[in-house]
């Protein structure tokens, strides 16, 4: 389940990155360095961090592409 839960964060993260148009651009919108980006695409968004951009940037496609998982599902 652990490896499911990590293929939909990269896919997220990499969605994220293609709406907003590039690395660059997303690190200067979210106010990390693009390096953490790139993790981000390669190791998935952490949850926590999911969750603050879904606060933050609510009105972001990539959500409606990706709703929230309930507790149980992300178990």
């Amino acid at each position: 389940m652990a490896k499911q839960s990590n293929l939909r964060a990269t896919a997220i993260a990499r969605d994220l990155v293609r709406e907003v148009g590039s690395q660059r651009k997303t690190a200067e919108l979210v106010g990390v360095k693009q390096p953490s980006v790139f993790a981000w695409t390669k190791n998935g968004l952490t949850a926590t961090r999911e969750n603050d951009l879904r606060f933050r940037f609510p009105e972001l496609r990539v959500w409606k592409r990706y709703p929230p998982l309930t507790s149980a599902e992300a178990n």
